[in-house]
């Protein structure tokens, strides 16, 4: 199944999007809101000899794996059993059906994975008229706290001091059955953030919605294209003008990355063999030994032109998360109550420190130019991580890898060239980084280092207590801090 995804982070541009109180879908107004508590009535989802949501049997509605009417990425179609850990989070499938229609709520469930920290929603859209083959959907921070819980979704290279308020992404689909209905899935990862635990709906929550937009044309890294299977995102505000940006492939598999040169191909084709190269932010771990899912993002230029469509919403909603004070009283849809926990496995409470030692000289080869030699290291305490205590308690959260990463506007002296030891080259998307390999390593050049310029990628291990659940491999690079 063929598909574009475009990830992008939404300024105020479209916030309006998210605080609207009303949407129209299938050109019917319909309240966001409920008048009183629903349950998210729980179901078996991966149970194999039921093909068929909770639904009312005269319209039943198949499950979105056992459905040929589905848009969901072949890489991850398969992937929801809860042998793998998968939880489930949100349900408006009931066999009484008015109880869901009355409140405005559309037809959707949402499965979480506390090892990834990966929440995905499936969203089921009845017959209804396409719009466009493009669907935009995104999630917002509701309500005046500020979050990190976004952040892992607001780029390729993490800014631990940011408050990402909304992400978004543009999905293409190849085909939408009209006459029957179809299944779309959403999928974000979410960094762990205690502000949850603090505050009540709807003082705080998140804002999920999607519509469908209008793309005529799409430029990847200078070159236009009409298909791309993969997921883009970016990380500053987004517009449908065309503006060049820089953004960041999200890929699932392989296939998302068809077309795109041979750096991005090699980042997937390692990542499947768990080889952790040329990317800097990825989940890594497969159902079995012999089964490796991916999700990377890798950056890159995008720029879209197109408009958006005023009749085309799918979903608006505001949503109290797992582990909010008021979760299980909350006016509307409340999470499954055996699950009620806050989502996301870890998060830094700080930028990471990389120490610089310069001394000044003159550079080797000769000449008499002054320069610096910067040596690179590990400081005591690089990094504050704080892990998630529910997944503490059912996983072991180790940190099996610290990589210092120098963008290539350091790493390359603008007289002298290349002049560095003890660093190995890495090229992510089209950048190029040099990764410190020892410690007795230096680079010559003119530039003035400073915070945010250099990154630390983070290897991260979950081993589930449950030996039957397998190991999931975190990658998460951040922007850091230099000391002396």
């Amino acid at each position: 199944m063929r598909k574009l995804v475009v990830c992008f982070i939404l300024l105020a541009g479209i916030s309006c999007l998210y605080s609207c109180k009303k949407q129209e879908i299938n050109n019917v107004t319909l309240p966001v809101s409920a008048k009183a508590t629903i349950q998210s009535e729980n179901f078996t989802w991966d149970d194999p000899s039921a093909d068929y949501m909770p639904s009312n049997p005269a319209n039943a509605v198949p499950k979105p794996w056992a459905s040929g009417s589905t848009v969901i990425d072949a890489n991850i179609v398969n992937d929801y059993h809860s042998a793998d850990g998968w939880q489930l989070i949100y349900n408006t499938f009931s066999v009484n059906k008015a109880v869901v229609s009355n409140a405005g709520i559309p037809w959707f469930f949402a499965i979480y994975n506390p090892y990834k920290g990966v929440v995905r929603f499936y969203l089921w859209q009845p017959a209804t008229t396409v719009y466009s083959n493009y669907v935009n959907h995104g999630l917002a921070v509701y309500g005046n706290v500020p979050s990190t819980m976004l952040n892992f979704e607001a780029g390729e290279v993490v800014d631990a001091t940011a408050h990402a308020s909304t992400i978004s992404k543009v999905y293409q689909i190849s085909s939408l059955n009209s006459s029957t209905g179809t299944w779309f899935a959403f999928q974000y990862e979410l960094a762990y953030d205690p502000v949850v635990g603090q505050y009540n709906f709807p003082d705080f929550g998140i804002a999920w919605n999607g519509q469908f937009i209008n793309v005529t044309q799409l430029s990847i890294n200078g070159t236009q294209t009409g298909t791309l299977t993969g997921t883009i995102t970016e990380p500053s505000s987004f517009n449908l003008g065309g503006t060049l940006v820089q953004g960041a492939i999200e890929a699932f598999g392989a296939s998302d990355v068809v077309g795109l040169s041979d750096a991005y191909q090699s980042a997937v084709s390692g990542a499947l063999g768990n080889t952790i190269n040329g990317f800097f932010n990825g989940i890594l771990g497969g159902s079995s030994p012999t089964t490796q899912d991916v999700d990377l993002k890798i950056n890159t230029q995008i720029s879209l032109t197109g408009t958006q469509v005023s009749s085309g919403g799918l979903m608006n909603q505001q949503l109290v998360l797992p582990g909010q004070p008021n979760s299980q009283s909350v006016i509307g849809l409340a999470p499954f109550g055996s699950n009620n926990n806050i989502m996301g496995v870890f998060n830094l409470t700080a930028r990471p420190t990389v120490k610089v030692t310069t001394t000044y000289a003159t550079a080797p080869g000769g000449g008499n130019a002054p320069t610096t030699q910067n040596s690179f290291s590990l400081p005591a305490n690089p990094y504050s991580l704080v892990v998630n205590p529910y997944v503490a308690g059912i996983a072991s959260v180790q940190v099996t890898g610290v990589d210092i990463m120098i963008p290539n506007s350091l790493a390359t002296s603008p007289v002298f060239g290349k002049l560095r030891s003890g660093m190995v080259a890495e090229t992510i998307g089209k950048t190029t980084y040099y990764r410190v390999t020892s410690s007795s390593n230096y680079l010559w050049g003119y530039d003035d280092l400073t915070a945010g310029t250099v990154a630390l990628r983070l290897t991260i291990v979950v081993t589930p207590n449950n030996p039957s659940i397998h190991p999931i491999t975190i990658v998460k690079s951040f922007l850091a801090n230099i000391v002396n």
